[in-house]
């Protein structure tokens, strides 16, 4: 075993314990192990807190370093929580550290040992960790000749460090003062341009986030926004998970802006990542995933913000399960040439204090069939008059266009509303099943 820091190993292993060989005294635990063992502290006798269950043996110098081969389970004695896993001398010879998990079957459990899925590490790092113990073990064996340079080497590259430190502190502080000078000399003309790059920094990263050229097998697939400023609140996306299955969504960030554009990013990225990891769980369990982090995510902003959004899985050819509360889904069938609108229901994301309850529907699109998705920003567009769009306005221009190839459906759309003023952010997608 490489010798970590205590403080180290607590962040890194929640629920591991470090105590000493000869008194099996605490040195120290993971940050989730005084839930399962109340009053725990350093210097205690780790007996006070734990029964060794297996192997068979006290806690005994001789029997546990007999017995390091072997997985331990261990007993808390405040909750009856069972941890499992490995027992290491660390290199310094005077402590053992435990290296370990709750023993858990049902994600039920969790309560009655007082401890919630947020009290494990985000990924599992034992294997990994393992496997670098070992590495730095054999490593440190074959470089222990050269320990006392590397001391020496490593002190004076500190020293160095320190004195570049201070030197980049220095020029920092010069610059800084040059810049406060240019600031001053041209406050208002500067301060605009760094705006202006800084927002089309900020468009750049959120349109290289929309699916360009994407390819839906079995679909013809189109994607447009139009923001209403250099970054929006606005958000679409089609991708094919790990198994081959289609994903679409649509979702709308209240407000547009800056803050609403970084909402929407998080919210994309925590979508994929959650449905690349589960991809067999469908879209209103992803979502009840998704509203937990994203809500969490909004506080800290201090924002008070909300996302309307509908997450769509095709778990069969054509037959999609739908979940999350958005603006109508229009429906164009291709046998009948009529359209309908089928109505969304459920949560917004960012409510997670208020309400995690999302619904699951479905539906079902046959060849030639047209899904239209769109955000409020298209039924909002508004006349000189003080006249909206509104949906009816909407799903008329759709259904005249309807069977038209999508490229053309969507250039019909922007000349229809081309006399209108756009307020808000502009999103639609159109999914055609081919024939």
């Amino acid at each position: 075993m490489v010798a970590l820091p205590v403080e180290l190993l607590s962040k890194v292993l929640p629920f591991h314990l470090a105590f000493d060989k000869n008194d099996f005294l605490i040195k120290g635990f993971g940050l989730s192990v005084p839930k399962i063992a109340k009053g725990i502290s350093v210097d205690k006798p780790i007996q006070e807190f734990f029964q060794l269950i297996r192997p068979k043996i006290d806690f005994q110098l001789e029997p546990i370093q007999k017995n390091l081969n072997l997985s331990f389970i261990l007993k808390s004695t405040t909750n009856a929580v069972e941890l499992k896993g490995q027992v290491y001398l660390l290199p310094d010879g005077d402590t053992f550290v435990f290296i370990c998990t709750p023993i858990v079957k049902e994600v039920s459990q969790l309560q009655t040992m007082g401890i919630t899925l947020n009290d494990f590490a985000l990924h599992d790092p034992i294997a990994e960790f393992l496997f670098m113990m070992q590495a730095h073990k054999k490593a440190f064996e074959e470089s222990k000749s050269l320990s006392d340079k590397l001391t020496i080497q490593n002190r004076e590259l500190l020293e160095k460090k320190k004195e570049l430190e201070e030197t980049l502190n220095l020029l920092r502080q010069h610059q800084e003062e040059i810049i406060r000078r240019k600031i001053a000399e041209q406050e208002a003309q500067k301060a605009k341009e760094i705006a202006e790059k800084e927002m089309e920094l900020a468009r750049k990263i959120q349109t290289c986030l929309l699916p360009i050229d994407v390819k839906i097998p079995g679909y013809e697939f189109l994607g447009y926004m139009q923001t209403a400023t250099a970054v929006g609140g606005d958000y679409y996306d089609a991708f094919v998970d790990p198994n081959g299955k289609n994903w679409l969504a649509i979702g709308d960030v209240s407000g547009h802006g800056v803050s609403s554009g970084l909402i929407m990013m998080m919210v994309q990225t925590a979508i994929r990542a959650s449905v690349y990891m589960n991809p067999n769980v469908g879209p209103k369990e992803q979502l009840e995933t998704v509203n937990r982090i994203i809500s969490s995510n909004i506080k800290q902003l201090d924002k008070s913000k909300y996302m309307t959004l509908t997450l769509f899985h095709e778990h069969k050819p054509g037959e999609f399960f739908f979940s999350g509360l958005h603006q109508d889904i229009y429906i164009f069938r291709y046998e009948t040439q009529k359209i309908h609108s089928i109505e969304t229901s459920g949560s917004w994301l960012g409510l997670y204090d208020l309400t995690n309850i999302f619904e699951i529907a479905q539906l079902e699109l046959n060849p030639g069939d047209m899904m239209f998705l769109f955000t409020d920003g298209l039924t909002e567009a508004k006349l000189e008059n003080g006249d909206l769009l509104d949906n009816h306005g909407l799903q008329k221009i759709v259904s005249d266009y309807a069977s038209k190839p999508n490229l053309e459906l969507k250039n019909k759309i922007l000349e229809c509303i081309a006399k209108y003023e756009l307020l808000d952010d502009v999103t639609f997608v159109i999914l055609r099943r081919e024939t």
